[in-house]
């Protein structure tokens, strides 16, 4: 898809909302929001969530002045109205990512470094991964949809299935949750829900949580039961134990989770999210050298494994200090 069109609404900054919102576009160059808009060249990365569509814009991004009272910390969060929010990321992943790519392979080439210039068309989401100046690897990421490729170009897993949870950043098999509470106190009664996105173990024990609170009101027991149900389905086989041993990489027992990632390597030699997931148990264990080594082993495997970069940049003030 190469067009698509959407009724939102911004979800910080000063512009005046409209009960009927305002008409999004986007192309192959830009998007296209309300009355102004911006070139998809500002765009750094996108985040789709529950009726809501997060666009990060690059550092030093000019865009229209109008559109600068909706911008908050680098970022602009709109709340998408009459459509899915993954099918607008997509778009506008798949167009920013070429016309970033292009212009890298320009600046490259006018540096006299063309050879180096590398990229990858993920099968999956159609966006276009860079991968000039890296190593190659046995593994190579897409930072838009968070799938995993082999080098060769065969799928290993898509992100829209196992990807790094938003709540302990690791890798394991993601869904979206609906965490439901209501409440009845004599003449007061409420409810508050939530979506989410979360790994099935972060997900049992949130829905754990609602199921006690709600037993006590009824109407939000099927909403977590249905939902238990759920984190304890959909896995693929390849990862039976992942979640077993996330749970122990969470309470840093990272010589036990290590042990289980090891047996599912056997599946999935050297995938980068279980070296990654390693080093986030040493983490939770107080063992910064040993997390540190795991997420320098998932980017031997895998040298654009944003994850895990992610991870070592949380952890560079802490090097310095050292």
């Amino acid at each position: 898809m190469s067009y698509i069109s959407f009724n939102f609404t911004f979800a910080t900054g000063e512009t005046e909302i409209t009960w009927s919102g305002y008409k999004g576009i986007v192309n192959d160059s830009e998007i296209a929001l309300g009355q102004t808009g911006m070139s998809l060249m500002a765009v750094s990365e996108t985040l789709a969530r529950p009726e809501r569509l997060i666009i990060a814009l690059k550092e030093g991004a000019q865009i229209p002045q109008e559109l600068m009272k909706n911008v908050e910390d680098g970022v602009i969060v709109l709340n998408v109205m009459s459509d899915d929010p993954v099918k607008i990321k997509r778009v506008i992943d798949k167009h920013s990512s070429a016309i970033s790519t292009r212009e890298h392979k320009k600046q490259l080439e006018a540096q006299g470094q063309g050879a180096a210039f590398r990229s990858q068309l993920c099968a999956h989401c159609g966006s276009t991964i860079n991968l000039s100046g890296l190593p190659e690897t046995a593994y190579y990421f897409c930072p838009f949809c968070e799938s995993v490729y082999l080098a060769g170009g065969a799928i290993v897993n898509k992100g829209d299935e196992y990807c790094t949870c938003d709540e302990c950043d690791l890798f394991g098999h993601v869904q979206e949750y609906k965490i439901f509470y209501f409440y009845f106190l004599l003449v007061i009664y409420g409810w508050r829900s939530q979506q989410r996105f979360l790994c099935d173990g972060c997900a049992r024990g949130e829905l754990l949580k609602t199921l006690l609170c709600n037993l006590f009101f009824i109407l939000g027991v099927p909403v977590s039961l249905w939902g238990l149900f759920r984190s304890y389905s959909g896995q693929d086989p390849r990862f039976g134990e992942l979640l077993e041993a996330n749970d122990y990489a969470r309470e840093g027992k990272a010589d036990l989770a290590g042990n289980i990632y090891q047996q599912i390597a056997g599946k999935n030699p050297m995938h980068p999210g279980l070296a990654m997931n390693k080093g986030v148990a040493h983490l939770h264990g107080n063992n910064v050298n040993g997390a540190i080594e795991s997420f320098s082993a998932a980017l031997e495997t895998c040298s654009n494994y944003v994850p895990a970069i992610r991870l070592l940049q949380r952890m560079a003030p802490h090097q310095q200090a050292q």
